[in-house]
């Protein structure tokens, strides 16, 4: 499940299956590309446009920029308007059944136990570099893994002058989903391990709350391009500046493009 209309115009990941059977879509054919039709997860199936098809025995690993497409009813006089999200490929692999997939299964699962589901996580973080390619296919997946509760003041409640009247603390149950959880295990695995930054400090970050770290990627599959030839431990050398870079801004979450 992906909100596609969040993505427009932006690139996205995504696996799937090139269907033989497909339906009835809209399209807008794009010079020196092909146009195909690929079966996602959960029964939709989207029109992706790419250079040279596709041949896997299985899943396929696809990503490109989501585009938009429209079009009228076919019935005459229809003003009904249609529009659906469609992929320009940029890249291509074929998937094997592979650890990573299993264990994002086993986040999905209600019948699993939190600490069974933080096992799963650990799982997919010993795969390193290779649970790539599943992590960034499910980054916009809205699929809820569990609810956690969440302070939702906390930058509130951690910049608050001495002076300041007291803030209740304000809680709430959130519901986590899938993609979030792959954004979190991406920046695990790229932080580096263990690194005590020289500028690193006791001090209350300016930035804080859900989902708040030392640094954020804009664009996960734009960075994967940049950065797929390079080894996990050159990827975590260059990227503890970064870290500095956090610290000597007492705490601001660092923008990687």
């Amino acid at each position: 499940m992906i909100d596609w209309a969040k993505h427009a115009g932006g690139s996205l990941a995504v696996t799937g299956r090139i269907s033989q059977m497909p339906w009835q879509h809209l399209v807008d054919p794009i010079p020196g590309k092909q146009i195909l039709y690929l079966d996602l997860e959960g029964g939709h199936q989207i029109v992706v446009y790419s250079a040279t098809k596709p041949v896997c025995p299985g899943r396929v690993w696809l990503t490109g920029r989501v585009v938009e497409v429209a079009g009228a009813g076919k019935r005459p006089g229809s003003t009904e308007r249609f529009v659906e999200y469609q992929l320009d490929v940029s890249r291509w692999e074929c998937l094997a059944p592979g650890e990573t997939d299993r264990q994002l299964r086993r986040l999905l699962d209600p019948g699993l136990s939190m600490e069974q589901k933080r096992e799963a996580e650990e799982a997919i973080v010993r795969q390193g570099q290779a649970a790539f390619p599943e992590l960034l296919a499910h980054l916009a997946d809205l699929r809820v893994v569990w609810a956690e509760k969440t302070l939702l003041n906390e930058g509130q409640l951690m910049n608050a002058p001495v002076t300041a009247i007291p803030v209740e603390p304000e809680y709430r149950e959130i519901p986590v989903t899938l993609g979030e959880r792959c954004g979190q295990l991406l920046l695990r695995l790229i932080t580096p391990p263990d690194y005590g930054s020289p500028f690193s400090g006791n001090f209350k970050p300016f930035q804080g709350g859900r989902g708040s770290s030392m640094f954020r990627v804009t664009d996960w599959p734009a960075w994967w391009e940049r950065n797929r030839g390079e080894s996990l431990d050159r990827i975590r050398e260059e990227l503890k500046p970064v870290i500095d870079r956090y610290w000597q801004a007492h705490g601001v979450e660092q923008v990687i493009p």
